[in-house]
C-alpha cells in the first residue's frame, strides 16, 4: 500500500477514534451501564450541552439558550413509530417533578408537526406531551443520539436516551435505556439529587 493511502487511512482512523472516545465517555464510562441507569441514574462530569433551535407543538421555536436558568430534561426517542417511546412521551410531562417553575422536560422526536397533530387527534394520552420536532436530525446528531446502545437499528431515530441539563446549560447526567421503559421514577429522584448537590456548591 502506498504511503499517501496509509496516511489518509490513519487520518480517518484517528477521527473515528476521537469520535468514538467522546461517545464512550458520554454513554459508557461516565453514564454507566444501562441496567444501572434504569435503577437510579448516574451523574457525569459536566459537559456543555449543544445548543439547538427546534419547533414545538405550538409552532414556536425553542432553543437551549431560552431555557437557561432552568433544569432541562431532553428525551430523545423514535417518536410515533416507536410504541415504547410513545409511552414515555405520554408520561414525561404529566409528572410535576419534571415540569415546574424550575424544570422543563421535552421529547425530541423525528416526526413532522403534521404527523404529531394527527396522532394527538387519535390519542388523548398525548395531550400533555411537549414534543420538539427534529425532522432534520440536527439535535439527534449533536447529542450523538443516533449511536447509543439502545438503538434498535443503528443510525435511525430509535434511541431511548435522556439528557439532564443544569441551569448553566451543562449536561450533568445521561441515561441510555435499552429496555425502553417509562423512567419518570428514575428521572425525578435524579433531578432531586442534582439540585441538592448544586445548591450546596460554592
Amino acid at each position: 500500500m502506498r504511503k499517501p493511502v496509509l496516511l489518509a487511512l490513519a487520518g480517518v482512523l484517528g477521527v473515528a477514534a476521537v469520535t468514538g472516545g467522546v461517545l464512550l465517555w458520554r454513554h459508557g464510562q461516565a453514564a454507566g451501564r444501562t441496567g444501572d441507569e434504569a435503577q437510579g441514574g448516574r451523574l457525569i462530569p459536566k459537559v456543555a450541552a449543544p445548543d439547538f433551535a427546534l419547533v414545538g407543538a405550538d409552532g414556536n421555536s425553542v432553543s437551549l439558550g431560552d431555557l437557561r436558568g432552568k433544569y432541562v430534561v431532553l428525551f430523545f426517542s423514535g417518536g410515533l413509530n416507536c410504541l415504547p417511546c410513545i409511552g414515555q412521551i405520554s408520561e414525561l410531562n404529566k409528572d410535576p417533578a419534571l415540569n415546574n417553575d424550575g424544570t422543563v422536560a421535552f421529547s425530541v422526536i423525528p416526526d413532522p408537526p403534521s404527523a404529531w397533530q394527527q396522532a394527538q387527534e387519535t390519542s388523548s394520552s398525548l395531550a400533555q406531551a411537549r414534543p420538539l420536532f427534529d425532522t432534520e436530525g440536527t439535535a439527534f446528531q449533536a447529542y450523538e443520539s443516533l449511536k447509543v446502545s439502545s438503538l434498535m437499528t443503528h443510525g435511525l431515530h430509535m434511541s431511548h436516551t435522556y439528557f439532564v441539563i443544569n441551569r448553566q446549560g451543562m449536561i450533568v447526567s445521561v441515561l441510555d435505556d435499552g429496555a425502553m421503559g417509562v423512567r419518570n421514577d428514575v428521572l425525578a429522584p435524579l433531578l432531586g439529587k442534582i439540585r441538592e448537590i448544586e445548591s450546596g456548591a460554592p
